[in-house]
């Protein structure tokens, strides 16, 4: 049983210690939204934010549903 619960104990201490990413999908990136986006993994150690553009004229609905439907809808 101790065994068991060491093993348990360890593997959510390595699963707490890893980065958690947080997908931001917008319309492009400009040095404004980049600065926000490092200020915020500064205060936030452990946090890596991804950003993905969709189209030029806003989010293009074929991406989000087919996001939603794969079970990785933006955050």
């Amino acid at each position: 049983m101790r065994r068991v619960t060491l093993a348990l104990c360890l593997f959510w201490a390595a699963a707490a210690s890893a980065d958690r990413e947080l997908i931001v999908w917008g319309q492009g990136r400009d040095r404004g939204l980049d600065a926000a986006l490092r200020q915020f993994e500064v205060e936030h150690p452990g946090w890596k934010v991804i950003t993905t553009s969709g189209s030029t004229g806003g989010m293009d609905p074929q991406k989000l549903m087919t996001g939603i439907a794969g079970g990785a809808p933006p955050d």
